[in-house]
């Protein structure tokens, strides 16, 4: 039987949660583009969205109401928004009384729902939640016949209110459903303050969360720049230089996007309404006719911010990793970072470790092309061989490339160690010889650190054709990034 947290240390857990996207948004008071001026927290007179306001110098605040949960048993589905507490208003009530009072005749008041449980993917109103504005708006066009509109309808006589003024309202709602694990917040705390130039670590973002805290039961819950300034003076948080950051929303929204240096967001061309299942684009010419530019131009504004080292952060497959790399090259003088788990960071400009890895060549015959395979968390041989041929496509052998000592998940144990694994891929490919106007075609199976540093280093090598795996079933693959020479 599966142990059940206490309600105490639920309510700890809770407290901790909040406090770590509270220290978030306060980080955001020290970026010169930026107009947040003020934070308040549990602020009583906010109403149902007590627990965090971010004030604007322009515009209106966002009142945030932060929701905890311990587990993801029971998913969000639209019926948590209107299911009451007997004698009490539901949350969907809640927040649209809170919505009124706050909103002033310059300014519609915006609200935010922040939460780790998961939406229901089959939920037919939730499912429509904007990957980019986490609202609501792409609801608005369903028809009134359809399951989402009826609900949408449902909502209207709830609050007792017409369809025009419930589109007002839930245009002001986001809904941010299934947010990082308090590890994976953690760590995105660690890269904002690593982007302002304090040092990244685990003690340091638990003495934020305790700085927090203090504030709180002493009462003074508002933080502006120099407050926050006092608290980032500890020697705990003793500067390092500062990074610029990339922050790719591919498959999923990542907390640190809007402070990022530059940032992506791919999620809605996706198919799939959930991170595991975004695997294809619903336009596959999209890849290279519209993410690989996007990508370039936002890797050019890092390019421009002046930094020497580079946070590579989001939720993306291998191949983006990989052209993520690619577009940040080791020839521009860049070191990247990237996250792996446990709360560090690997860096590209790590010393090289003693790491072995081997070559096995697989004649196929079928044409003038080469393929190479990364076997470093798992072998993906029979998979990548199955789909060259039933894709046809004119590959005379394939090198799968994997570590002497074995593969798996944890194969690779340093950032040194996955340089030199990123290094040796790189030097498989250079020495492929693939035929003058041929194409390298790259099957990847290793962690994204191997993925991103080899894409990093590739530099005198054919035009490369990326995969990414679906999963499962047939085909194995599907393209998707075009390297060119």
């Amino acid at each position: 039987m599966t142990p059940q947290a206490s309600a105490s240390g639920a309510r700890l857990s809770g407290d901790t949660y909040q406090h770590l996207y509270s220290w978030l948004e306060a980080l955001r008071l020290l970026r010169e583009d930026d107009d947040v001026v003020e934070i308040r927290m549990e602020v009583s007179d906010n109403g149902f969205v007590d627990d965090l306001e971010v004030a604007r110098r322009n515009g209106p605040s966002t009142y945030h109401q932060i929701k905890f949960v311990v587990d993801q048993r029971v998913p969000l589905t639209h019926l948590w928004f209107t299911t009451a507490a007997p004698g009490k208003r539901s949350p969907l009530q809640r927040f649209y009384a809170s919505w009124q009072r706050l909103s002033t005749a310059e300014h519609s008041a915006e609200l935010a729902l922040v939460t780790r449980r998961q939406p229901d993917p089959e939920d037919p109103l939730l499912r429509m939640i904007s990957g980019k504005r986490d609202t609501l708006d792409r609801a608005f066009n369903l028809a009134e016949s359809s399951e989402g509109g009826k609900v949408l309808t449902e909502w209207g006589r709830h609050l007792g209110v017409e369809r025009d003024e419930l589109e007002r309202f839930l245009r002001q709602l986001a809904i941010i459903s299934g947010e990082e694990s308090t590890r994976r917040l953690t760590e995105t705390c660690g890269w904002a303050m690593s982007g302002l130039g304090y040092r990244w670590s685990v003690d340091g973002v638990d003495a934020a969360v305790g700085a927090i805290r203090d504030l709180i039961e002493d009462g003074d819950t508002t933080l502006d720049s120099e407050k926050l300034r006092q608290i980032l003076s500890r020697d705990v948080f003793k500067a390092q230089e500062p990074r610029a950051s990339l922050v790719v929303e591919a498959i999923d929204t990542h907390h640190y996007a809007d402070d990022a240096t530059a940032a992506v967001n791919w999620i809605e061309l996706f198919e799939g309404d959930e991170a595991r299942s975004r695997r294809q684009l619903k336009d596959p010419d999209d890849w290279n006719r519209r993410l690989r530019p996007e990508l370039l131009a936002a890797t050019s504004r890092v390019h421009a911010s002046g930094f020497a080292e580079v946070d590579v952060l989001g939720a993306m497959r291998l191949s983006s990793f990989f052209a993520t790399g690619c577009a940040l090259p080791e020839t521009k003088r860049l070191a990247l970072h990237v996250p792996v788990i446990g709360g560090e960071s690997w860096a590209s400009s790590a010393q090289e470790a003693p790491f072995e890895m081997t070559v096995d060549a697989i004649s196929i015959g079928a044409g003038t092309d080469v393929a190479i395979g990364v076997s470093v968390s798992g072998d993906l041989a029979t998979d990548a061989l199955g789909y060259l041929r039933d894709a046809n496509l004119q590959v005379d052998r394939f090198l799968n490339v994997k570590p002497t000592d074995g593969q798996g998940h944890r194969a690779i144990p340093d950032a040194g160690s996955a340089v030199t694994a990123a290094r040796f891929v790189v030097d498989a490919a250079r020495a492929a010889d693939v035929p003058r106007g041929g194409t390298l075609h790259l099957f990847l199976f290793c962690p994204a650190a191997v993925a991103l540093f080899a894409g990093h280093l590739w530099n005198r090598v054919p035009t490369t054709q990326l995969y990414d795996d679906l999963g499962s079933g047939t085909p194995a693959y599907a393209p998707t990034f075009l390297i060119p020479a």
